[in-house]
């Protein structure tokens, strides 16, 4: 059990690490300059991953 935890404890930290290296290229370094820019986002268009599927075969518009 304590080879799994530090497993997927060793994974988190690499995966944490690679998102920090692209935040980096961002000019964000610390927690609060990630929620500064978070809540300065433009609201984000969303509607073409969740508008429905025209099924019939006609171009869409």
């Amino acid at each position: 059990m304590a080879k799994i935890k530090n497993s997927t404890n060793e994974l988190n930290s690499r995966r944490i690490g690679k998102l920090w290296t692209a935040l980096n290229k961002y000019g964000i370094y610390t927690e609060d300059e990630l929620k500064k820019a978070v809540e300065e986002m433009q609201p984000l268009n969303i509607s073409c991953m969740v508008a429905p599927i025209n099924n019939n075969n006609k171009k869409a518009n």
